[in-house]
């Protein structure tokens, strides 16, 4: 009987979720010819056709289709028993998958790699950007070892997380707009401002808006940012405020942005960061990074 190998399940699985056997390939470090090859190797153990290839097009069978269901939790509880094995070993810090959102990654991302490579240079740090949700999703699915992230956010109760410290909101207003501003500002004159926000998605959105009590008449809804420096462009050019976090505030203080950034008060209003993983043995790997993390950031 034709037993598939694990490398024909992760083969299989990565084709399936591209649909692209150069991408595949690309993705698993390989050559076309060598997933090709393993490809065919699976169909013809399995006697199963698991893919329609055209000139221009991979997809999946329905064949493919149910035996993708069934090879996924294996290969999910086969990197769940490694990442335990792991955890019985030293310290369990030979290889940290990290989820990240992009209102942190920015400010944190070059000194994270740099301080980890002097703390432990046996550790393999790979690093995934992504929402808060496809952060989570990942978690669910193994993916990733940890997420580091922004609260408030709804949190399944089986998550672990550590708090690491707050994070501040400020208003970024054009220099032009706040001469007349005091040097802080009660967080109740927000409702003077109309705010340009990131787009719907962004943990950072939602913590502004419940944080600072906005109402949905003084968001700006003509225009859906994806990033803090399109936002921030905007607001130079005198087309609406925004709420920033303080780590954005403290990296661009240098910078040549025609924006200033008043604190605002009474009370602050502010976001929490903070680790979360799925998994008991990933809480080393949350120590290690929440100690680094930290040191950066505050």
């Amino acid at each position: 009987m034709f037993k598939p190998t694990i490398k024909h399940i992760e083969y299989f699985l990565e084709l399936s979720n591209t649909l692209s056997f150069s991408r595949a390939a690309e993705n698993l470090f390989i050559t076309q010819s060598a997933l090709s090859n393993a490809i065919q190797d699976l169909e013809s153990g399995l006697a199963i056709s698991l893919f329609e290839r055209s000139s221009r097009r991979v997809f999946l069978t329905s064949e493919g289709q149910t035996i993708k269901k069934k090879f996924q939790p294996l290969i999910q509880d086969y990197s769940k028993i490694l990442h335990e094995i792991e955890g019985l070993s030293n310290t369990g810090l030979s290889n940290i998958r990290l989820g990240i959102i992009p209102t942190i990654a920015p400010y944190v991302l070059g000194d994270l790699l740099k301080k980890t490579k002097q703390q432990s240079p046996n550790t393999r740090l790979t690093i995934t950007e992504g929402l808060t949700k496809v952060v989570l999703e990942q978690l669910d699915n193994n993916e990733i070892d940890i997420g580091l992230i922004a609260l408030p956010y709804p949190l399944k109760s089986a998550y672990q997380t550590k708090v690491l410290f707050d994070d501040p909101l400020y208003l970024a207003i054009s220099k032009e707009k706040s001469k007349n501003m005091p040097h802080t500002l009660d967080a109740e004159n927000l409702k003077e401002q109309q705010l340009l926000l990131l787009e719907d998605g962004h943990c950072l959105r939602d913590q502004a808006i419940q944080s600072c009590q906005l109402s949905m008449n003084q968001i700006q809804t003509g225009f859906k940012g994806t990033s803090l420096a399109t936002v921030l462009s905007l607001v130079a050019q005198g087309e609406g405020t925004s709420l920033v976090p303080e780590m954005f505030v403290l990296y661009n203080k240098d910078s040549e942005l025609d924006v200033n950034f008043i604190p605002l008060s009474s009370p602050t209003p502010l976001r929490t960061i903070a680790l979360v993983w799925a998994y008991p043995f990933s809480k080393n790997k949350a120590e290690f990074l929440a100690k680094i993390v930290t040191d950066i950031l505050q």
